[in-house]
């Protein structure tokens, strides 16, 4: 191998580093891929821990966007509040901080420090995203302040705030119109790199052209660098001056960095929002639909878990019904049919005796428990057909 060949390799193999997401457990990934519009991912099992994983986007920059959707880290009603954060398609809670409930009217004092939002002065919860810690900060402020009488609406008014179809749309027409330009160089710094300078060096060798490459590179790098520090005033993203700087040097002197640099935006752009809405405004109808249905099947089955019990397993309970119920009235207020979306699709084999009513799975069982969902009993399959045919 050539130190051009090992130079190129090297370059591609920190490029695809670059090109990786990291997701937390309960967060979901909206990945575009070519001709299929967006894709949604969790974590995954591969290159994962108790914290998250890795996921890969497309390398091709005008391909690989990608945005992260994050639960809120805790869960509340209107007597109190828990660090722990149902996930429906994991089947699980989500432990953001240390295993604490608190009633409303015992927090005196709440702040945020770092990457942490502290309840009576303590680290109550953490997460990497500084725009779901203050939208955080807002909630329990409200609630906190709010009449015990008032805080059940209170509770809806945020949930149906973070479904706001049109707010999101808005934020992601002038996120794509804010970001063209630095855009369009990072792309063009893209094919330069992996596929207009190896080209021509192939062609007319590496001495005699060196030169003019390095001055185009260069100018399409300061260019980028330039539009980057642009964008990031456009867009008002709220990221600390400190984090700003270190960023501005690591796409100065990284040109993978560079390239995928409108990850910095993108993994923290719709933060405030649900999956729900999120998925509403990026995924094609068919698969819409399927997540629709994953999603609210989920929350409908879900279950704390054995170590949430008392006050703390009430609180999770309560708010998890109560984002099932906003969720359905989103759903049918979008014109979505809720009992067909719902309703299983069967495949036609005349074995089938029962049915799991979560993950529509169908068994040759009279009874028993879906070995994907554990813990859910089989239902007779004639019970769907019957509310089918009705």
């Amino acid at each position: 191998m050539s130190d051009q060949q090992f130079f190129l390799f090297s370059f591609i193999v920190f490029f695809l580093m670059e090109s990786v997401f990291w997701v937390e457990n309960g967060a979901l990934i909206f990945l575009s891929t070519p001709g299929k519009g967006y894709k949604v991912k969790t974590a995954g099992i591969f290159l994962t821990n108790k914290k998250g994983g890795f996921v890969l986007a497309n390398p091709v920059p005008p391909l690989g966007q990608g945005f992260l959707a994050r639960p809120l880290p805790f869960s509340f009603n209107r007597d109190g509040i828990v660090a722990m954060t149902p996930c429906p398609l994991l089947g699980t809670t989500v432990l953001a901080g240390k295993s604490i409930s608190l009633k409303w009217d015992d927090i005196q004092n709440f702040s945020l420090k770092d990457e942490t939002l502290l309840l009576n002065g303590r680290p109550f919860v953490s997460s990497k995203s500084r725009v779901l810690l203050k939208q955080s900060l807002k909630i329990v402020r409200g609630l906190r302040e709010a009449p015990l009488e008032k805080r059940e609406t209170l509770i809806k008014q945020y949930l149906e705030e973070s479904l706001n179809i049109e707010g999101l749309t808005d934020k992601k027409n002038i996120y794509y119109s804010k970001t063209m330009a630095f855009r369009i160089f990072s792309n063009l710094l893209w094919f330069y790199i992996f596929l207009f300078s190896p080209g021509i060096i192939m062609y007319m060798g590496f001495i005699p052209v060196i030169i003019y490459l390095l001055g185009g590179y260069l100018f399409l790098h300061v260019t980028s660098v330039i539009l980057f520090m642009i964008t990031h005033k456009k867009l008002k993203s709220g990221i600390p001056c400190y984090d700003f700087l270190a960023h501005i040097f690591k796409i100065t002197v990284f040109p993978p960095a560079l390239i995928r640099a409108l990850d910095i935006y993108s993994s923290d752009y719709f933060t405030v929002y649900h999956p729900l809405a999120i998925a509403f405004v990026f995924l094609p109808d068919r698969t819409l639909d399927i997540f629709i249905r994953k999603y609210l099947l989920a929350l409908s089955y879900f279950k704390p878990g054995s170590r949430l019990n008392g006050k703390a397993g009430n609180i999770v309970k309560d708010f998890n019904q109560m984002q099932k119920e906003v969720l359905e009235n989103f759903v049918q207020n979008r014109g979505k049919d809720l009992k067909h979306l719902l309703s299983p699709d069967f495949s036609g084999d005349t074995h089938a005796l029962s049915i799991c009513p979560r993950c529509h799975s169908e068994y040759t069982l009279d009874s028993g428990f879906c070995t994907d969902c554990t813990d859910v009993a089989l239902e007779p399959i004639t019970s769907f057909t019957e509310e089918k045919d009705e």
